[in-house]
């Protein structure tokens, strides 16, 4: 998971550089409109298919990662199962433990939304 954070976070710090050199190149007259790095063009082009690729692999750690707590809360909802708790509430169980491990990445995607567009990031290409 850490993996896929770190590589998100480059690829946003990447274009926002990009992006922020190239607006005060432009800016400034030294490129001619028009007229781009292909060098840049190349990165930013390699840097969508490794975005692609880290969050097809976000998505996958959070099918697996799902996948082993059930497959590790069988005897837990055995023991609520015996207690008389319906389906329904091991199910909630289960729902609950999953959503407050997530509650610390949903938290601070507000903030990276407002960095990126306080640096100028619009679209990521």
């Amino acid at each position: 998971m850490a993996v896929t954070v770190t590589g998100l976070v480059a690829a946003v710090s990447f274009h926002a550089t990009v992006t922020n050199k190239l607006s005060g190149a432009a800016t400034s007259g030294l490129f001619a409109s028009g007229i781009s790095d292909p060098v840049v063009n190349r990165d930013l082009q390699m840097l969508g298919v490794i975005t692609v690729m880290l969050v097809a692999l976000a998505l996958l750690n959070a099918i697996f990662t799902t996948w082993a707590t059930v497959l590790d809360a069988r005897r837990a909802s055995a023991v609520m199962r015996a207690l008389d708790a319906r389906a329904r509430q091991v199910s909630l169980g289960l729902i609950v433990a999953q959503v407050t491990s997530a509650i610390p990445g949903t938290l601070t995607l507000p903030k990276a939304i407002a960095l990126a567009a306080r640096s100028g990031i619009t679209s990521l290409r």
